[in-house]
């Protein structure tokens, strides 16, 4: 299964139609023919990614709604949620920060003898 609906939709056009929409799309998003066949072919799972801009005017071609050509679910915490976690970190690690010790220097320089 692959990252993006793109080859989904390509397929589901007639013959002359996909012909022509392939040789045209990566002149609409300004990028070269073989770039657009790997992006057509990123698997699920890989690291790699369609820049933003170029996934949106696809949608818009393709007719559909921000997101759809995602073959996956996209989520994420609320700026606010985020910000409470690292609020409690640092809580905590202020409360469970250890004591300084004194160096070596220090008791050579003052002997409690």
């Amino acid at each position: 299964m692959y990252k993006y609906k793109i080859d989904e939709f390509l397929e589901n056009l007639p013959v002359k139609l996909n012909r022509n929409l392939v040789s045209e799309i990566p002149k609409i998003l300004n990028i070269s023919y073989n770039t657009f066949r790997n992006y057509c072919k990123i698997p699920l799972k890989s690291k790699k990614d369609i820049p933003y801009g170029c996934v949106r005017k696809l949608e818009i071609l393709f007719d559909m709604k921000n997101g759809e050509l995602c073959n996956f679910r996209v989520s994420g915490d609320h700026y606010m949620e985020v910000a409470k976690r690292a609020s409690l970190r640092r809580k905590r690690r202020k409360t469970t920060s250890p004591e300084k010790k004194e160096t070596d220097l220090e008791e050579v320089v003052n002997p409690e003898d």
